[in-house]
Order: C-alpha cells, then sequence, then structure tokens
C-alpha cells in the first residue's frame, strides 16, 4: 500500500536512478550468472609459423574487458597477456593480414540521443561497443598553476592513445575549487578541446577521457603487445561492423557474472555498464543490439512488472540525458516489484548503503548515526538541477519500505536537497 504521495505521477528527469530499471530489466532478461564473451581467433590458414590471414578480435559486449575494479577481474595488461600467449601457443609468429575487431554485435552507434556535449568527450560520457576496452576511457595529468587564472600544463596521457591530440585551454580555480575541467570531443573524433579549471594546491591533478574509438584502442594495444613479444603484423587495424566468421578460435574471455557488473554499476553509477545492458537488452531480445531496441526491451520489462507507463520517456538506460523522465510512483512500483523477484538479493546489494564510511557507493555521508545507517539502501541522481534518492529501507517495525524522491529545478545546492531526502530517509526507518 501507498504510505505517502506527493506529486508521484509528476514526470521528472531522475538522473541515475535510471539504472535501477536498467539493472532490474537485465538481471531479469538475462539472468545474474550471464557472462559477456570476448573471442580472439583468426580467419585464413597457417603456413608454418605465418598467418595468411586476420587476426580477429569478436566483442561480446563485455564493459569490463582490460578495467579490474576487483581483485579477480583483468586488467588491461592481463588481458593483453593472455591474447598474446593465445597466439604463441597457436606457433604463429608473424601476422602477414590485418588485426580486425569484430563489433558487429551492436550498431555503431556510441551516444545516446539526448546526451549533451560538455558530458561526451568525458569518461562519464563514454559510449558502449560490442568492443569495449579500459572501460572505453583514459587520464590526463595536468599540472595546475599557483595562482587562479594560471594555465594547467598537460603533462601526459595514460593510457596513450595514438592519434589523439588536444587544444589545451584549461586553467587553473581557487584551492579546494575541485574537478571542473571538461574533455570536448565526440566518437571518432582524435582532436580534442580542454576547457575548464583544475584546483591550485595540487601539484598533479588528473581527469578522465571516453575513448574515440574503443575498438580501435583496443587494436593498437594488442598490436603493440604482439610487437612486444616478437610477433609480426603486416596489416591494418580494422573494424568491421557485420560479422567475421573466424577458421579458428584462440581464445574465449569470459566476463565476470551480471551480478558482479550490476553491483559496481549502481555502487559506482558506471553509465558506460548500464548503456551496455540497454543494447545487450536489445539484442537478446530482437536480435539488434541498438539504443532503440534496448529501450523497446526496457519498456517491455517494465510493463511485464506492472510499472505505469504514463509520464515515462526514456532516451538512454543511465539517466545522463536530460530528456529521460519518470515518475516516483513508477519507480516505487518497480522497486516493489523487484522484491518479489528471484534475484532481488543481488539487486538489493548493489545498492548505495546509507552512512556507512566503508561502503564504496555513495550514500555514505548521510544518515549517520541514525536508524537509517546501515539500513536504508538507494541509488543516487545527480545531473544538473536533478537530485534524486530511490531505494529501500526496514521501518522500525521491520517492514521493507520502498521509495523514491526526486527533484528538478531546484534553485537551492545539491547539498540542500540532500538534507531534506535525508530527513525523509530518517523518519521512514522510525517508522512503527
Amino acid at each position: 500500500r501507498v504510505l505517502l504521495d506527493i506529486s508521484g505521477d509528476k514526470s521528472l528527469a531522475p538522473a541515475s536512478n535510471l539504472k535501477l530499471f536498467t539493472s532490474a530489466a537485465a538481471l531479469d532478461v538475462l539472468g545474474p550468472e550471464h557472462r559477456f564473451q570476448t573471442g580472439l581467433g583468426y580467419r585464413g590458414h597457417l603456413a608454418g609459423s605465418v598467418l595468411r590471414g586476420d587476426l580477429v578480435v569478436t566483442g561480446g559486449g563485455d564493459p569490463t574487458l582490460g578495467f579490474a575494479r576487483q581483485k579477480d577481474w583483468l586488467d588491461m595488461g592481463q588481458v593483453l597477456r593472455r591474447w598474446v600467449v593465445a597466439v604463441q601457443k597457436a606457433g604463429i609468429r608473424k601476422v602477414e593480414g590485418d588485426l580486425l575487431a569484430d563489433v558487429s554485435l551492436y550498431d555503431p552507434i556510441q551516444v545516446p540521443d539526448g546526451w549533451l556535449w560538455m558530458d561526451i568527450g568525458n569518461y562519464y560520457g563514454a559510449g558502449p561497443s560490442a568492443l569495449n576496452f579500459h572501460e572505453n576511457q583514459y587520464s590526463l595529468l595536468f599540472r595546475p598553476g599557483r595562482r587562479p587564472g594560471d594555465p594547467a600544463v598537460l603533462l601526459g596521457m595514460e593510457p596513450p592513445v595514438a592519434g589523439l591530440t588536444f587544444l589545451n585551454l584549461m586553467r587553473t580555480g581557487p584551492p579546494g575549487s575541485g574537478d571542473n575541467g571538461y574533455i570536448y570531443g565526440g566518437p571518432g573524433q582524435f582532436h580534442r578541446l580542454l576547457h575548464g579549471t583544475l584546483p591550485a594546491g595540487p601539484e598533479r591533478f588528473a581527469i578522465k577521457g571516453s575513448l574515440p574509438d574503443p575498438p580501435r584502442f583496443c587494436l593498437q594495444a594488442l598490436r603493440d603487445s604482439l610487437r612486444a613479444a616478437g610477433i609480426e603484423v603486416s596489416g591494418e587495424l580494422k573494424v568491421s561492423y557485420t560479422p567475421v566468421a573466424v577458421a579458428r578460435t584462440l581464445d574465449l574471455l569470459e566476463s565476470p557474472p551480471l551480478a558482479e557488473i550490476v553491483y559496481w554499476l549502481n555502487k559506482k553509477s558506471i553509465n558506460l555498464y548500464a548503456e551496455v545492458l540497454l543494447k545487450h537488452l536489445g539484442a537478446a531480445e530482437f536480435g539488434e543490439g541498438s539504443f532503440e531496441k534496448g529501450l523497446e526491451a526496457l519498456q517491455n520489462y517494465l510493463q511485464a512488472s506492472g510499472v505505469p507507463a504514463g509520464g515515462i520517456a526514456l532516451f538512454d538506460g543511465s539517466g545522463l540525458s536530460p530528456l529521460d523522465a519518470i515518475t516516483t510512483r513508477a519507480m516505487t512500483r518497480l522497486l516493489t516489484a523487484v522484491a518479489q523477484k528471484p534475484y532481488f538479493e543481488v539487486f538489493y546489494k548493489s545498492l548505495p548503503v546509507a552512512g556507512i564510511k566503508d561502503d564504496s557507493g555513495h550514500l555514505s555521508h548521510l544518515c549517520r548515526g541514525t536508524k537509517a545507517a546501515g539500513n536504508l539502501r538507494a541509488k543516487t541522481g545527480l545531473i544538473e538541477r536533478v537530485r534524486a534518492h530511490s531505494g529501500y529501507v526496514h521501518a522500525a517495525n521491520g517492514r521493507l519500505l520502498a521509495f523514491s524522491m526526486i527533484a528538478n529545478d531546484h534553485t537551492g545546492k545539491p547539498g540542500e536537497i540532500d538534507r531534506l531526502h535525508e530527513r525523509i530517509m530518517v523518519l521512514l526507518a522510525r517508522l512503527r
């Protein structure tokens, strides 16, 4: 039953609260044990130690490939070493053809409708590919100036991205002003504009950007690793959006289970993971890995879960688009439905925990020392003039409550909305 409803049918931008829709749908359709697969093989034939053909990396959408968010995941170097060993075990010492990425599982569109130009070049604006690598991001290291207004000197890039150039207009901001630096540039564009401010004080300061072409970056890294191991590659780097048949598979690398991916998606609010899952929903349900079909699959899941469609307009899976709209009624209806599903525990444990300093989510600063601390779990959401919190809390009588609070077009600072939401969270935890 509904305990409180204030403008529950008002259509509002949810920001990253939308990830709850996407992650729940993925758990339902794909299952918590689902694993993405990335293949390494070749087409052509071997003549002694020479491959007269192409070495092919077949992307399966794995958003974690080459980025170790936990100890048992493989980082970029470990993935590359594994592939080099697989090539060596096949007896290949020279590739006379190309290095080829088969990214046909998803369509070529990397950026959903409605994403802002100021977001796309930054790490949180990294779009999905069938062959993601290193979370489709790189880091830039700066030396801020001594005084506000001084140029911030660009020192380097890690990992290096071949062909990527920059026009650096970055300046120094006041001490303690934080990261207000932006990287401007879209998919396939290898020239980026750096603009904004970085705080005075630190000798070094890093920001992260989105890779312009993740499959090509993966191939570049693989070619460098092969050459370092004495394996010559004479051809070019090529990306194919049509399926590539291989004569032999040399390695099949599985991702961590979806349960772990959803954990990090919601704990750290990783936009890339959400957009990959959206496209994968389209591929699983309709055989087309596109935003359009992913959104159609997501709408089907919401309808099957009894979520009212009124007030909902979806453009992506992460909530980064300010055009996204849902209602708090829809959100609480979904949360209530998921609580009855067999994957509820996986979903529940992926949510940030209020008031717990050691939790890896974004809710640890709220509700400390209250009945909600260590009890309430919720997804946060933040884009310009939007603040949202949706999740679960056990009331004092032991009952599990689902709640959703979304503020749009507020005139105060996000922290003021946080404090208002925090008061409501604590009251919910004290209900009898």
